[in-house]
Order: C-alpha cells, then structure tokens, then sequence
C-alpha cells in the first residue's frame, strides 16, 4: 500500500511518501518540507497576491515531488486542524490550505483521509497533549518505521515531516 502523508501549511508544508510491505512495516521512501516565504515588506504587495504566489509556489514544489518519489498513491492521509485558529491572518491561512489541499490532491485516484491534530498525538504517544518533541521521539523509537531516505537534519522541518509521519498511526 502507497502512502502520502501530509502535514500542509504555507510556511512549512511537510510531506512523506512511504509504503507498508510487510504487516504493520512503515518504509519512508521520501519525506520533504516544502517552505515559502512571504514577500519582502520593501515593496507594496496585496496579501491575497502573495498568497496566490506561494500556493503556486507550493503547488509546483509537490508536483516535482511526487513526480520524483512517487510511483503510485492508494491512500493519502492530510493532518488538518478543525479550525479555531488564533487569528484572523491564521484562520484565513488555514482556510487556503484545506482548500488547496482538497483541489490539489483530488486529482489522484487514491483515497484521501482527514485527521486532527489531537488525534495523531494521541495515536502515537497515548496524551493528546503531546508537544513535537515527544512525537519524534516516539516515532524514532519505534522499530516498525524503516528510513529509506534521509531523516530531516533542522527541526523546523522535523516537526512537519514527524507529524504527517504520524497519520500512519490512525491507518
């Protein structure tokens, strides 16, 4: 069974391609984190333009990726938080996402399946409280998950790569 699992966000938007070969066996064959920036403040941009330009930037970035890791999707497994962000910027941003989320990955015949944060954290570690640093941990240490590729060297992309790794708990 070929997975992708997805932890999307503007800025840092983690992405795996694993397979299960062997009953509850996890081979990671790929694992990403795509960024963007917001533009410069030095030169007068609409927020919406910039938006537009880094959902396109993103929307190129996951085609190459797939296009070179990725040989057949059967199941694809996106971490999404229900809402209630902690501002209007945030909540606008989360809107985006899930909506570029549905569009982009819609056009693969593969089934898609949404989970919550909380879920993920209480699937690997037990708490549903869990930080970022208790959920690499505990999937570090489990011996079912087999690295084919390069583990992430920055937190900063660790934490998105661990937590879409983590949707495979709730498979």
């Amino acid at each position: 069974m070929n997975y992708l699992f997805i932890d999307p966000s503007l800025t840092h938007f983690g992405i795996v391609y694993a397979v299960i070969e062997r009953e509850r066996q996890l081979t990671i064959r790929s694992a990403t984190c795509l960024k963007t920036q917001p533009e410069a403040k030095i030169r007068h941009i609409y927020q919406a333009d910039d938006e537009w330009r880094r959902l396109s930037e993103l929307y190129r970035q996951i085609k190459k990726f797939i296009a070179a890791n990725v040989s057949e999707i059967d199941l694809i497994i996106i971490e999404l938080p229900h809402g209630g962000a902690k501002s209007a910027k945030a909540m606008r941003a989360m809107g985006l996402i899930k909506g570029f989320c549905n569009a982009l990955f819609a056009q693969y015949v593969a089934d898609i399946k949404i989970v919550l944060p909380h879920d993920i954290k209480k699937a690997v570690t037990g708490n549903r409280n869990a930080n970022k640093d208790e959920i690499q941990t505990k999937i570090d240490e489990d011996k079912r998950i087999i690295w084919e590729c390069e583990k992430p060297k920055y937190k900063s992309d660790a934490e998105h790569i661990y937590d879409a790794i983590g949707c495979w708990f709730l498979t």
